[in-house]
């Protein structure tokens, strides 16, 4: 992955960073509930996982769910 592609990609990830920081209290509150876990992922926590598979050149065509247990549940 190029540098630019690799800047492109952490400023996306800091946009959708943003954006989620906005939500107010209240929706947040009612999707944890929802989650297996109980446990609203941080950003972070998800931008980790984008992050680490968009460097990793031998990994192709997953799919990771990054959701607390949502769709195992």
């Amino acid at each position: 992955m190029s540098q630019a592609a690799l800047r492109e990609l952490v400023t996306q990830l800091q946009n959708v960073l943003q954006l989620l920081r906005q939500k107010s209290f209240w929706q947040a509150e009612i999707r944890k509930a929802k989650i297996p876990l109980k446990l609203a992922g941080q950003p972070d926590e998800v931008a980790e996982v984008v992050f680490s598979f968009a460097i990793c050149s031998y990994a192709t065509g997953q799919i990771i769910e990054v959701d607390g247990g949502w769709t195992a549940s």
